[in-house]
């Protein structure tokens, strides 16, 4: 029986498809349960500009309503989970309508 999911990429679900990954890995040999992988192409946020913005900007807009301190905790709470798995988060950059980057795929 097939039981489909859908892990849509941020860096939370980034973070997920890594445990996810673990969490497989260390299923017995004779399991009998199997598990197919599919990535297919979206956007994630369709209404951002082609120019971009600040990444660390973005999200404290967006996610936090200004709140410097949403957007601090956020980010220690990333970080700590991000080195548990072996991920270094930056929270720098640009945010930037994907479209372009989604007609290579």
């Amino acid at each position: 029986m097939l039981y489909p999911a859908l892990l849509t990429h941020t860096s939370r679900t980034y973070l997920a498809k890594r445990r996810l990954a673990r969490a497989i890995a260390t299923l017995p040999s004779d399991c009998p349960v199997t598990f197919t992988v599919v990535y297919k192409p979206y956007q994630l946020f369709p209404e951002a500009s082609q120019e971009g913005e600040g990444k660390y900007e973005w999200y404290k807009r967006a996610k936090y309503d200004e709140s410097e301190d949403k957007m601090q905790m956020y980010m220690a709470l990333m970080s700590a989970y991000g080195r548990g798995e072996g991920i270094e988060y930056k929270f720098g950059g640009t945010v930037a309508n994907t479209l372009h980057a989604h007609r290579t795929i």
